[in-house]
Protein backbone atom coordinates (compact mmCIF):
# COMPACT_ATOMS: atom_id res chain seq x y z
CA UNK A 1 0.00 0.00 0.00
CA UNK A 2 0.97 3.65 -0.99
CA UNK A 3 1.97 5.92 1.90
CA UNK A 4 0.22 8.84 2.60
CA UNK A 5 2.79 11.19 0.37
CA UNK A 6 3.05 9.08 -2.24
CA UNK A 7 -0.80 8.84 -2.63
CA UNK A 8 -0.57 12.53 -2.78
CA UNK A 9 1.73 12.32 -5.66
CA UNK A 10 -0.80 12.91 -8.45
CA UNK A 11 -1.67 16.63 -7.12
CA UNK A 12 0.07 19.39 -6.90
CA UNK A 13 3.21 20.07 -5.31
CA UNK A 14 0.89 22.74 -2.83
CA UNK A 15 -2.22 20.44 -2.47
CA UNK A 16 0.16 17.51 -1.41
CA UNK A 17 1.65 19.20 1.20
CA UNK A 18 -1.08 20.64 2.38
CA UNK A 19 -2.40 17.27 3.11
CA UNK A 20 0.82 16.19 3.73
CA UNK A 21 1.31 18.84 6.97
CA UNK A 22 -2.54 18.11 8.17
CA UNK A 23 -2.38 14.66 8.57
CA UNK A 24 1.12 14.96 10.62
CA UNK A 25 -0.56 17.54 12.36
CA UNK A 26 -3.17 15.05 13.45
CA UNK A 27 -1.52 12.68 14.29
CA UNK A 28 1.04 14.54 16.14
CA UNK A 29 -2.26 15.49 18.05
CA UNK A 30 -3.67 12.35 18.66
CA UNK A 31 -0.21 10.91 20.16
CA UNK A 32 0.51 14.47 22.38
CA UNK A 33 -2.65 15.77 22.85
CA UNK A 34 -5.35 13.07 22.87
CA UNK A 35 -2.99 10.51 24.57
CA UNK A 36 -3.24 7.36 21.94
CA UNK A 37 -0.39 4.71 21.89
CA UNK A 38 1.76 4.46 19.24
CA UNK A 39 -0.10 1.41 18.21
CA UNK A 40 -3.43 3.45 17.15
CA UNK A 41 -1.53 6.31 15.49
CA UNK A 42 -0.02 3.80 13.61
CA UNK A 43 -3.47 2.12 12.40
CA UNK A 44 -4.61 5.37 12.19
CA UNK A 45 -1.88 6.58 9.31
CA UNK A 46 -2.69 3.18 7.73
CA UNK A 47 -6.23 4.09 7.55
CA UNK A 48 -5.70 7.74 6.40
CA UNK A 49 -2.83 6.53 3.85
CA UNK A 50 -6.08 4.50 2.09
CA UNK A 51 -8.46 7.09 2.16
CA UNK A 52 -6.10 9.73 0.55
CA UNK A 53 -4.79 6.90 -2.11
CA UNK A 54 -8.67 6.48 -2.58
CA UNK A 55 -9.03 10.44 -3.14
CA UNK A 56 -6.49 10.38 -5.76
CA UNK A 57 -7.41 7.66 -7.74
CA UNK A 58 -11.07 9.12 -7.94
CA UNK A 59 -9.17 12.78 -8.75
CA UNK A 60 -10.72 14.34 -5.34
CA UNK A 61 -9.01 16.80 -3.51
CA UNK A 62 -9.15 16.55 0.65
CA UNK A 63 -10.80 19.85 0.82
CA UNK A 64 -13.50 18.80 -1.61
CA UNK A 65 -14.79 15.47 -0.48
CA UNK A 66 -18.29 14.37 0.04
CA UNK A 67 -20.21 12.04 1.96
CA UNK A 68 -20.15 10.13 -1.62
CA UNK A 69 -16.28 9.60 -1.45
CA UNK A 70 -16.17 8.24 1.91
CA UNK A 71 -19.53 5.58 0.83
CA UNK A 72 -16.97 4.56 -2.10
CA UNK A 73 -14.46 4.33 0.35
CA UNK A 74 -15.97 2.26 2.69
CA UNK A 75 -17.54 0.00 -0.28
CA UNK A 76 -13.64 -0.23 -0.86
CA UNK A 77 -12.28 -1.16 2.04
CA UNK A 78 -15.42 -4.18 2.50
CA UNK A 79 -14.41 -5.35 -1.38
CA UNK A 80 -10.77 -5.72 -0.18
CA UNK A 81 -11.94 -8.08 2.85
CA UNK A 82 -11.47 -6.15 5.61
CA UNK A 83 -13.40 -6.67 8.81
CA UNK A 84 -16.21 -4.78 9.43
CA UNK A 85 -14.08 -3.38 12.88
CA UNK A 86 -11.37 -2.60 10.60
CA UNK A 87 -13.84 -0.71 8.06
CA UNK A 88 -15.26 1.02 10.78
CA UNK A 89 -12.48 1.89 12.85
CA UNK A 90 -10.97 3.74 9.36
CA UNK A 91 -14.28 5.55 8.98
CA UNK A 92 -13.34 6.95 12.39
CA UNK A 93 -9.97 7.83 11.08
CA UNK A 94 -11.26 9.89 8.42
CA UNK A 95 -14.16 11.04 10.49
CA UNK A 96 -11.60 12.76 13.61
CA UNK A 97 -9.46 13.78 10.80
CA UNK A 98 -11.74 16.04 9.00
CA UNK A 99 -13.16 17.11 12.24
CA UNK A 100 -9.53 18.58 13.25
CA UNK A 101 -9.16 20.22 9.96
CA UNK A 102 -12.55 22.24 10.83
CA UNK A 103 -12.22 26.03 10.35
CA UNK A 104 -8.66 25.84 7.79
CA UNK A 105 -8.78 26.28 4.37
CA UNK A 106 -8.30 21.93 3.56
CA UNK A 107 -12.05 21.42 5.68
CA UNK A 108 -15.03 20.32 3.59
CA UNK A 109 -17.98 23.01 3.65
CA UNK A 110 -19.46 19.89 5.83
CA UNK A 111 -17.44 16.46 7.52
CA UNK A 112 -17.79 14.08 4.56
CA UNK A 113 -17.82 10.94 7.26
CA UNK A 114 -20.46 12.76 9.86
CA UNK A 115 -23.04 10.69 8.89
CA UNK A 116 -21.08 7.61 7.65
CA UNK A 117 -23.12 4.74 9.81
CA UNK A 118 -20.44 2.03 11.16
CA UNK A 119 -20.93 -1.58 9.59
CA UNK A 120 -22.24 -4.39 12.28
CA UNK A 121 -20.27 -6.44 14.13
CA UNK A 122 -20.49 -9.62 16.03
CA UNK A 123 -20.28 -9.34 19.32
CA UNK A 124 -16.97 -11.51 19.84
CA UNK A 125 -16.85 -12.93 24.05
CA UNK A 126 -13.25 -11.89 24.91
CA UNK A 127 -10.93 -15.02 26.05
CA UNK A 128 -9.80 -15.72 29.32
CA UNK A 129 -8.65 -18.77 31.27
CA UNK A 130 -10.66 -20.91 33.69
CA UNK A 131 -9.43 -20.64 37.71
CA UNK A 132 -7.81 -23.99 37.25
CA UNK A 133 -6.10 -22.97 34.41
CA UNK A 134 -5.13 -19.67 35.62
CA UNK A 135 -3.93 -21.18 39.15
CA UNK A 136 -1.48 -23.72 36.57
CA UNK A 137 0.06 -20.59 34.72
CA UNK A 138 0.90 -19.00 38.03
CA UNK A 139 1.97 -22.64 39.85
CA UNK A 140 4.36 -23.09 36.38
CA UNK A 141 5.91 -20.06 36.37
CA UNK A 142 7.65 -20.39 39.67
CA UNK A 143 9.50 -23.62 37.96
CA UNK A 144 12.66 -22.95 36.47
CA UNK A 145 12.33 -24.45 32.49
CA UNK A 146 14.78 -22.33 30.82
CA UNK A 147 14.83 -18.76 29.64
CA UNK A 148 11.62 -17.32 28.33
CA UNK A 149 13.24 -14.24 26.36
CA UNK A 150 14.22 -15.46 22.55
CA UNK A 151 17.26 -13.73 22.69
CA UNK A 152 18.62 -15.98 25.33
CA UNK A 153 16.28 -19.05 24.88
CA UNK A 154 19.45 -21.37 25.08
CA UNK A 155 20.94 -19.89 28.13
CA UNK A 156 20.62 -21.25 31.95
CA UNK A 157 17.84 -20.41 33.73
CA UNK A 158 18.61 -17.09 35.83
CA UNK A 159 16.99 -16.26 39.06
CA UNK A 160 16.12 -13.16 38.08
CA UNK A 161 14.93 -12.90 35.13
CA UNK A 162 12.58 -16.38 36.68
CA UNK A 163 11.30 -14.12 39.29
CA UNK A 164 10.99 -11.26 36.81
CA UNK A 165 8.44 -13.63 34.19
CA UNK A 166 6.27 -15.04 37.51
CA UNK A 167 6.23 -11.28 38.67
CA UNK A 168 4.93 -10.28 35.18
CA UNK A 169 2.02 -12.94 35.23
CA UNK A 170 0.75 -12.52 38.96
CA UNK A 171 1.17 -8.70 38.79
CA UNK A 172 -0.80 -9.18 35.18
CA UNK A 173 -3.58 -11.70 36.44
CA UNK A 174 -3.95 -9.93 40.31
CA UNK A 175 -4.02 -6.64 39.10
CA UNK A 176 -6.26 -6.15 35.85
CA UNK A 177 -3.28 -3.98 34.02
CA UNK A 178 -3.06 -3.74 30.27
CA UNK A 179 0.19 -4.51 29.29
CA UNK A 180 1.08 -1.19 28.44
CA UNK A 181 0.60 0.19 32.09
CA UNK A 182 2.54 -2.78 33.05
CA UNK A 183 5.48 -2.37 31.80
CA UNK A 184 5.48 1.40 31.70
CA UNK A 185 5.18 0.92 35.73
CA UNK A 186 8.56 2.29 38.03
CA UNK A 187 9.52 1.41 41.15
CA UNK A 188 8.07 4.72 42.40
CA UNK A 189 4.55 3.61 40.93
CA UNK A 190 4.74 0.46 43.72
CA UNK A 191 3.33 0.73 47.30
CA UNK A 192 3.94 -2.79 48.29
CA UNK A 193 3.27 -2.50 51.89
CA UNK A 194 -0.36 -0.95 50.82
CA UNK A 195 -0.86 -3.69 47.52
CA UNK A 196 -1.50 -1.38 44.98
CA UNK A 197 0.14 0.41 42.49
CA UNK A 198 -0.28 3.66 40.28
CA UNK A 199 -0.56 3.42 36.15
CA UNK A 200 -0.91 5.50 33.22
CA UNK A 201 -3.80 4.36 31.43
CA UNK A 202 -5.88 5.37 27.72
CA UNK A 203 -5.60 9.06 27.30
CA UNK A 204 -2.61 9.54 29.94
CA UNK A 205 -5.16 8.57 32.86
CA UNK A 206 -3.76 7.49 36.32
CA UNK A 207 -5.27 5.42 38.28
CA UNK A 208 -4.55 3.04 41.11
CA UNK A 209 -4.70 -0.89 41.16
CA UNK A 210 -4.31 -3.39 43.62
CA UNK A 211 -2.59 -6.84 43.48
CA UNK A 212 -3.02 -9.49 46.13
CA UNK A 213 -0.55 -10.72 48.81
CA UNK A 214 1.07 -13.32 46.46
CA UNK A 215 1.90 -10.39 43.80
CA UNK A 216 3.23 -8.79 47.22
CA UNK A 217 5.73 -11.38 48.31
CA UNK A 218 7.19 -11.49 44.87
CA UNK A 219 7.85 -7.72 44.66
CA UNK A 220 9.63 -8.32 47.97
CA UNK A 221 11.84 -11.13 46.08
CA UNK A 222 11.97 -9.22 43.02
CA UNK A 223 13.17 -6.01 43.86
CA UNK A 224 16.34 -6.61 45.81
CA UNK A 225 17.49 -8.86 42.90
CA UNK A 226 16.34 -5.98 40.55
CA UNK A 227 18.73 -3.75 42.55
CA UNK A 228 21.39 -6.15 42.45
CA UNK A 229 21.40 -6.58 38.73
CA UNK A 230 21.21 -2.80 38.23
CA UNK A 231 24.39 -2.77 40.23
CA UNK A 232 26.53 -4.97 38.72
CA UNK A 233 25.30 -3.34 34.84
CA UNK A 234 26.79 -0.42 36.41
CA UNK A 235 29.77 -1.45 37.62
CA UNK A 236 30.86 -3.97 34.48
CA UNK A 237 32.49 -2.30 31.60
CA UNK A 238 30.55 -4.91 29.60
CA UNK A 239 27.41 -3.36 31.10
CA UNK A 240 24.14 -2.46 29.00
CA UNK A 241 24.55 1.18 27.17
CA UNK A 242 21.39 2.51 28.55
CA UNK A 243 19.97 0.99 31.85
CA UNK A 244 16.44 1.83 32.47
CA UNK A 245 17.08 2.10 36.41
CA UNK A 246 13.83 3.08 37.47
CA UNK A 247 11.70 0.39 35.30
CA UNK A 248 10.09 -2.25 37.27
CA UNK A 249 10.74 -4.98 34.70
CA UNK A 250 13.62 -5.39 32.99
CA UNK A 251 14.58 -6.47 29.63
CA UNK A 252 18.06 -8.55 28.85
CA UNK A 253 19.64 -5.23 27.37
CA UNK A 254 19.27 -3.15 30.31
CA UNK A 255 16.11 -1.26 28.93
CA UNK A 256 12.54 -1.48 29.75
CA UNK A 257 10.81 -4.69 29.04
CA UNK A 258 8.30 -3.88 26.15
CA UNK A 259 4.61 -4.86 25.04
CA UNK A 260 6.40 -7.98 22.55
CA UNK A 261 8.76 -9.14 25.32
CA UNK A 262 5.81 -9.41 28.03
CA UNK A 263 3.71 -11.36 25.72
CA UNK A 264 6.93 -13.36 24.70
CA UNK A 265 6.68 -14.50 28.27
CA UNK A 266 2.80 -14.93 28.50
CA UNK A 267 3.42 -17.43 25.73
CA UNK A 268 6.53 -19.36 27.37
CA UNK A 269 4.79 -19.63 30.45
CA UNK A 270 1.49 -21.05 29.06
CA UNK A 271 3.30 -23.41 26.91
CA UNK A 272 5.02 -24.63 29.54
CA UNK A 273 1.86 -24.79 31.60
CA UNK A 274 0.09 -26.98 29.14
CA UNK A 275 -2.62 -24.94 28.34
CA UNK A 276 -4.25 -25.59 25.36
CA UNK A 277 -5.53 -22.13 23.95
CA UNK A 278 -4.13 -19.00 22.77
CA UNK A 279 -3.04 -17.05 26.12
CA UNK A 280 -1.83 -13.31 25.67
CA UNK A 281 -1.20 -10.42 28.47
CA UNK A 282 -4.82 -9.58 27.51
CA UNK A 283 -6.24 -12.90 28.04
CA UNK A 284 -4.86 -12.55 32.04
CA UNK A 285 -6.75 -9.33 31.71
CA UNK A 286 -10.33 -10.57 30.49
CA UNK A 287 -9.51 -13.14 33.14
CA UNK A 288 -9.29 -11.06 35.97
CA UNK A 289 -12.13 -9.38 35.16
CA UNK A 290 -14.30 -12.75 34.41
CA UNK A 291 -13.34 -14.03 37.49
CA UNK A 292 -14.08 -11.17 39.85
CA UNK A 293 -17.59 -11.05 38.30
CA UNK A 294 -17.67 -14.42 39.04
CA UNK A 295 -17.34 -14.38 42.60
CA UNK A 296 -19.97 -11.52 42.49
CA UNK A 297 -17.96 -8.47 42.18
CA UNK A 298 -20.21 -4.75 40.89
CA UNK A 299 -19.70 -4.15 37.26
CA UNK A 300 -19.32 -0.76 38.85
CA UNK A 301 -16.11 -1.92 40.71
CA UNK A 302 -14.86 -4.13 37.82
CA UNK A 303 -15.12 -0.64 35.62
CA UNK A 304 -13.17 1.42 37.83
CA UNK A 305 -10.71 -1.40 38.20
CA UNK A 306 -10.06 -1.46 34.83
CA UNK A 307 -10.21 1.95 33.92
CA UNK A 308 -12.50 1.68 31.37
CA UNK A 309 -14.18 5.02 30.24
CA UNK A 310 -17.86 3.14 30.00
CA UNK A 311 -19.66 0.98 31.61
CA UNK A 312 -20.57 -0.57 27.93
CA UNK A 313 -17.23 -1.53 27.66
CA UNK A 314 -17.39 -3.92 31.23
CA UNK A 315 -20.40 -5.40 30.72
CA UNK A 316 -19.53 -7.80 27.69
CA UNK A 317 -17.40 -9.82 31.09
CA UNK A 318 -20.82 -10.53 32.53
CA UNK A 319 -21.86 -12.29 29.19
CA UNK A 320 -18.52 -14.03 29.71
CA UNK A 321 -19.29 -15.09 32.81
CA UNK A 322 -23.31 -15.89 31.92
CA UNK A 323 -21.69 -18.05 29.06
CA UNK A 324 -19.38 -20.01 31.48
CA UNK A 325 -22.23 -20.22 33.90
CA UNK A 326 -24.67 -21.42 31.56
CA UNK A 327 -22.11 -24.28 30.19
CA UNK A 328 -21.28 -25.37 33.61
CA UNK A 329 -24.86 -26.06 34.20
CA UNK A 330 -25.60 -27.85 30.86
CA UNK A 331 -22.94 -30.03 31.57
CA UNK A 332 -23.54 -30.63 34.94
CA UNK A 333 -26.89 -30.66 36.22
CA UNK A 334 -29.17 -33.67 35.39
CA UNK A 335 -32.24 -31.81 34.37
CA UNK A 336 -30.37 -30.06 31.93
CA UNK A 337 -28.98 -32.91 30.53
CA UNK A 338 -32.45 -33.95 30.17
CA UNK A 339 -33.89 -31.11 28.74
CA UNK A 340 -31.09 -31.14 25.64
CA UNK A 341 -31.52 -35.01 25.14
CA UNK A 342 -35.44 -34.48 24.96
CA UNK A 343 -36.11 -31.41 23.67
CA UNK A 344 -38.67 -31.32 21.19
CA UNK A 345 -37.68 -32.08 17.80
CA UNK A 346 -35.38 -34.36 18.76
CA UNK A 347 -38.10 -36.97 18.62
Amino acid sequence: MKSYRAATAGQSDAGADQANGAVERYLSYLSVVRGYSAQTVRAYRGDLARYLEYLVDAGVPVARATPRQVRGFVGQLTRAGLSAASVNRAVSSVRGFYRFLEGTPAAPAANPAQGQRGLKTGKRLPGFLFAGEAQKLMETGRVPTGATDATAATAAPDTFWVQRDVLLLEFLYGSGCRVSEAVGLDVADLEPDEGRARVLGKGNKERVVFFGAECGALLQQYLPLRADRVRSWSASSSAPARVARHALFLNRRGGRLSDRGARRVITAAAAAAGIDKRVTPHSLRHSFATHLLDAGANVRVVQELLGHASISTTQVYTHTSLARLREVHRGAHPRALADTRDAPGDQ
